[in-house]
């Protein structure tokens, strides 16, 4: 039996039901000796529920956050982040998102992603060759869909004149943050993180709301000013599956790996195989923030 895109957003509302619950609400911590990210009972109950909403899958091998990752031998994998973002949820902030993603082995690619909002009851998700979102809301901490979702996009770069805006009046999302890098080392040593910071610093304006599912799905969601995203702190696949959300909306991705001290170009769509993602409104943003990239090592 497949899984169906309908399995996959039945899913992340089932741990958006869960994480609604627990935000801004104390919590208890623990760091995980595996890979020294953080884990709360929300995030265990999180992906219980939705390995719970989805029906047998023979033929779809599971890789979760909060799981052991051990190699899967089917060719089609379900990728589940529970509550990405965890540090924030931990600390009172309610900028989680829970993610769902579909990988195809034999392709190396991501073919569907589905990411949910807990705290507004956005759901973005692939449909087709688009992407849409969601729009709902919560009765009794139960998610109630709205008739039909919304097609997005991404910026444009005008504003509401039609005039191109300035790149200092454009917003891009970071997470860098150490600690969450796959594998277990830290990709932009921290000499290199400040060069990021300040090389951007003046030339855009930098967001960090502290979930790389959300900072992807906003990119795609096309709001006024966001220019695009980088990631470094990628700590599992499901981190940057939202690259195909933005992809759909008709944006722009670079993706390297952190190789012999040089970052080598990837497949943004292949989320196994590399340490940094690039999303962006234009091929010309795009650009612009890869250059930041690569004159860290220059």
């Amino acid at each position: 039996m497949a899984l169906k895109k309908s399995d996959l957003f039945r899913t992340v509302v089932a741990g958006m039901e869960v994480v609604r619950q627990g935000q801004g609400r104390p919590t208890h911590v623990k760091v995980k000796a595996a890979d020294a990210t953080l884990v709360t009972p929300t995030d265990i109950r999180s992906q219980k529920a939705m390995i719970a909403a989805l029906p047998l899958m023979p033929y779809v091998g599971i890789l979760a956050e909060e799981s052991a990752i051990d190699s899967v031998p089917q060719s089609s994998v379900l990728l589940i982040d529970p509550m990405d973002g965890t540090g924030g949820f931990a600390n009172g902030l309610a900028t989680q998102t829970v993610i769902a993603a579909m990988y195809d082995k034999e392709r190396r690619v991501v073919t569907d992603c589905c990411i949910g909002e807990p705290a507004t009851g956005r759901v973005w998700e692939t449909r087709g060759l688009d992407s849409v979102l969601w729009r709902c809301h919560f009765s009794d901490n139960r998610m109630v869909l709205p008739t039909m979702p919304e097609q997005i996009e991404v910026w444009n770069g005008l504003d509401a004149d039609g005039k191109l805006v300035e790149k200092n009046q454009q917003t891009v999302f970071m997470d860098v943050s150490f600690g969450f890098a796959r594998k277990g080392r830290q990709i932009l040593i921290d000499r290199e993180v400040g060069l990021l910071f300040a090389s951007l610093n003046g030339d855009m304006k930098i967001s960090i709301p502290g979930s790389n599912g959300l900072i992807q799905a906003l990119v795609a969601n096309g709001g006024d000013r966001v220019a695009g995203s980088i990631t470094t702190a990628i700590g599992g696949p499901w981190d940057v599956a939202g690259a195909l959300l933005v992809k759909l909306a008709g944006g722009h991705l670079q993706a390297f790996s952190a190789q012999g001290g040089v970052f080598v170009e990837k497949d943004p769509l292949d989320v196994m195989s590399y340490d940094i993602l690039i999303t962006a409104n234009t091929e010309g943003t795009a650009d612009f923030l890869a250059d930041k990239i690569y004159a860290l090592r220059r």
